[in-house]
């Protein structure tokens, strides 16, 4: 299972139909994926455990979605889904499909992996009021966000970053403002920085919770 984050989860669950749920209580979860860039469909597919717990995302191309083994991979996730768990929820999917959401996608990066890099690099690169977390947030200097995104090779533009953040509800704003927030130095000086919700990696997770 991935390490969503928990507005990211929310916004999976929001924009997606659940298709069945199997006797161990495993949902799919699916949704049409429409890549701006080519403006081909495609379709999402995700598994959520019991415990709320989010797979990766399947991505079944349209082409392919009607053949005799379109959801065979589902033999390969948690879940013990069996034959009949699969034909139902392709029964189920043929039923819905028109009614599915549509998120819209690219053929980059998927964005949690984008802000999971960007939370993970804020932990190792705290440089004083440039790069710092503070109070369960992640803030990188106005000036130097630019800086970050091309560090971490992302393949978004910062601009890009920033409305998805804001997006999924994890940017932090000052009233008035689209983007940025204000902190304030050791000698008072307010200064602006991009502020964004910190996700701890899995291993400081375990230690918080453990």
């Amino acid at each position: 299972m991935s390490t969503y984050n928990e507005k990211i989860r929310e916004y999976i669950e929001e924009n997606t139909v659940v298709l069945a749920t199997n006797d161990w209580g495993y949902k799919v979860h699916a949704c049409k994926l429409l890549d701006k860039a080519t403006g081909k469909m495609a379709y999402a597919f995700y598994v959520q455990s019991p415990e709320g717990e989010l797979s990766d995302r399947e991505v079944v191309k349209r082409s392919k979605i009607i053949g005799k083994k379109a959801f065979d991979w589902l033999f390969d996730y948690d879940g013990d889904f069996c034959r009949d768990d699969i034909t139902k929820v392709k029964s189920n999917f043929m039923q819905k499909e028109k009614d599915l959401k549509v998120m819209q996608s690219s053929s980059r990066v998927h964005f949690d992996m984008v802000y999971k890099d960007l939370c993970e690099y804020v932990e190792d690169n705290q440089i004083g009021d440039i790069i710092s977390i503070k109070d369960n947030y992640c803030n990188i200097a106005a000036t130097e966000f630019k800086n970050v995104i091309e560090r971490i090779e992302c393949d978004y533009k910062p601009l890009e970053v920033k409305k998805k953040l804001k997006e999924l509800g994890l940017l932090r704003v000052n009233a008035g403002r689209a983007y940025d927030y204000n902190l304030t130095d050791e000698d008072g000086n307010q200064y602006k920085v991009i502020s964004f919700m910190y996700m701890r990696s899995e291993e400081e997770n375990a230690y918080v919770n453990g």
